[in-house]
C-alpha cells in the first residue's frame, strides 16, 4: 500500500503466446494495471476493484449494501429497549429478567471477537458478512413465533454473534476505502436511522393493538433481503482475495507477518485500549438509548407516545451527528480525529450531567440535554474505529479491529443489562441519568490520558487505505 492511499493491484501481463513460451511471469513479477483487474493467486481468480467509490459502479453499490444492513442493524438494536414493557406483562417478568436478552448478546460478540479473523480466512468477507446476517434472520425469524423466553434469550446469542460479526468486518472493509471518514459517518447514521424509526414503529403497532411480536416480521423480512443482496453482490469477496492483500501487506511492509497469532493479537496493549473505550462509548450509547423511553415513563410519568417521540429524538440527533461528523472530519479534520473526539467526549459529560441535574428541574431541560447527547455521541464510534485503524498495523486491522469492535459492541449487551439490573421493577431507574453520566466521564477520562501519552507519537507507518475493494 503506498503512501497517497492507493493499493496497486498487481496482474499478469497478457502476452502473445510465443512470448508466453518464452518467458513465464511470476506472481510476485507482476505488475500494476488499472481497475478493476483480475489476478491469479494460489490458482484461484482474484478480482481487484479501486477503493474509491466514483471509480467503481460495483463499489457503489456494495456501499449502499453495507448501509442497508446497518439500517437493519439499527431497527434490531434499538427494539428490545421499546418493547421490554410488552415481554415483562406478556412472559409475567420484570425489567431485570427481561435485561437477560442484552445479556445473551454478549455472549455472541465474544464469540465473534474471538471468530473473526478465522471467519476471514475461511470464507473472506463474503462469507462473513453473509453468515452474520442469516445469524440476525434466524433470531428474528424464531422471536416472532413468541417462543419462551428461555428460548428468545437463547436465539438472542446468535443475534449479538451476527451483529458482532457485522460491526468488525464491515467497519475494517469501509476503513480501507478512499473517503473512508464520509462513509463510515453516513453508514453509522443509517444505523441511528434505524434505532430512530424502531421506537415510532413498535408503538404504533402497539397502539393498533398490533402484538410486539408481529414487529419481528419486518425485522426478518429485512434482515431476509439483506442477505439476498449480499449473496449477490458480494462473492467476489473471497477468502483467497483476503488473503492476497495480506500478502502485499507484507510484501511491502517485511517488518509485518501477515499471519499474526491469536496470542499477539490479544496481548497488544492498543488493542485492549480501544476495545475497553469502545465497550464503554458503545455500552452507554445503546444504554442511554433503550432505557430514555422506559425512564420518561416510569420516572417522568410521561405517556408512551411522547416517550417513543423523545427516544426517537435522541437517534435522529445521533444521526445528524453522524452524517454531519462525517463531513466535518473529512474536509478539516482528516488525520486529526483525535481532538475532535476529545471536544465530542467533553460535550457528551457535560450534557449527562446536565440531565442527571435537571432531573428536579424541567422535563423540557432534560429533554434538550438528551438530543444533545445523541448529537455528540453519533460520530463517537466511526471516529473511534478510524483512530484505531491509524494506529493498528495493517497485518492486525482485521484481527485487532475485530476483536476491539466485537468486545467493544459487547459493552451493548453488558452496560444495558446493569441498567435493566439496577432497575428491576422500575424504581431503580431514578439513578439511570446518574449511571449514564459516570459511565461517559470515564470515557472523556480515558480519552485524555489516552491523547497525554500519545500526542507526541505518529502513526503515517500504520495509517494507509488499503485503496482496492
Amino acid at each position: 500500500m503506498t503512501t497517497n492511499g492507493e493499493f496497486i493491484p498487481l496482474e499478469t501481463i497478457d502476452k502473445p503466446d510465443e512470448e508466453q513460451n518464452d518467458e513465464e511471469v511470476a506472481e510476485e513479477d507482476q505488475v500494476p494495471i488499472g481497475y478493476p483487474c483480475k489476478i491469479l493467486y494460489e490458482g484461484h481468480e482474484v478480482i481487484l476493484n479501486s477503493g474509491d467509490f466514483r471509480d467503481s459502479r460495483e463499489v457503489k453499490i456494495q456501499v449502499i449494501i453495507i448501509n442497508l444492513v446497518y439500517l437493519v442493524f439499527g431497527l434490531s438494536d434499538a427494539t428490545v429497549g421499546t418493547i421490554i414493557p410488552s415481554i415483562t406483562k406478556h412472559y409475567e417478568i420484570n425489567n431485570s429478567i427481561a435485561s437477560y436478552l442484552f445479556a445473551s448478546q454478549f455472549v455472541g460478540y465474544t464469540i465473534a471477537s474471538v471468530c473473526n479473523e478465522y471467519s476471514h480466512r475461511v470464507s473472506g468477507f463474503y462469507g462473513t458478512l453473509l453468515l452474520a446476517e442469516l445469524n440476525c434472520f434466524l433470531c428474528y425469524f424464531v422471536c416472532f413465533f413468541e417462543p419462551p423466553f428461555w428460548v428468545m434469550v437463547m436465539v438472542y446469542m446468535l443475534n449479538g454473534l451476527g451483529l458482532g460479526s457485522i460491526d468488525a468486518c464491515t467497519n475494517v472493509w469501509i476503513g480501507n476505502l478512499s473517503y473512508h471518514n464520509q462513509i463510515m459517518g453516513i453508514t453509522h447514521s443509517n444505523y441511528g436511522l434505524g434505532c430512530m424509526i424502531s421506537p415510532i414503529l413498535i408503538i404504533y403497532l402497539l397502539e393498533m393493538q398490533i402484538s410486539w411480536n408481529n414487529y419481528y416480521a419486518f425485522l426478518f423480512g429485512m434482515s431476509g433481503l439483506t442477505c439476498i443482496l449480499i449473496f449477490c453482490f458480494f462473492s467476489k469477496e473471497s477468502k483467497w482475495k483476503y488473503l492476497y492483500q495480506l500478502k502485499q501487506a507484507e510484501i511491502q511492509n517485511p517488518s509485518l507477518n501477515a499471519n499474526p497469532s491469536l496470542a499477539s493479537v490479544f496481548t497488544n496493549k492498543l488493542v485492549w485500549f480501544f476495545s475497553f473505550v469502545l465497550f464503554i462509548h458503545v455500552g452507554g450509547e445503546l444504554a442511554f438509548g433503550s432505557w430514555i423511553y422506559n425512564y420518561f415513563i416510569t420516572i417522568k410519568h410521561q405517556t408512551p407516545s411522547i416517550s417513543s417521540y423523545i427516544t426517537s429524538a435522541y437517534w435522529l440527533c445521533m444521526t445528524l451527528g453522524r452524517i454531519i461528523s462525517g463531513l466535518v472530519m473529512g474536509r478539516w479534520h482528516e488525520n486529526n480525529e483525535m481532538r475532535f473526539l476529545l471536544i465530542l467526549c467533553f460535550i457528551i459529560s457535560l450534557s449527562t450531567l446536565g440531565f442527571t441535574l435537571f432531573d428536579k428541574v424541567s422535563v423540557v431541560l432534560q429533554i434538550i440535554s438528551v438530543l444533545l447527547v445523541g448529537f455528540s455521541i453519533g460520530p463517537m464510534f466511526p471516529t473511534t474505529v478510524i483512530i484505531a485503524l491509524s494506529y493498528l498495523p495493517e497485518n492486525m486491522q482485521i484481527s485487532g479491529v475485530g476483536l476491539l469492535v466485537a468486545v467493544g459492541g459487547s459493552g451493548a449487551a453488558v452496560l444495558p443489562y446493569l441498567i435493566g439490573f439496577i432497575s428491576k421493577n422500575g424504581e431503580g431507574l431514578r439513578f439511570f441519568p446518574f449511571v449514564c453520566f459516570v459511565i461517559f466521564t470515564v470515557n472523556t477520562f480515558c480519552w485524555s490520558v489516552f491523547r497525554y501519552f500519545k500526542k507526541d507519537q505518529t502513526c503515517e507507518a500504520s495509517y494507509q487505505a488499503v485503496g482496492t475493494n
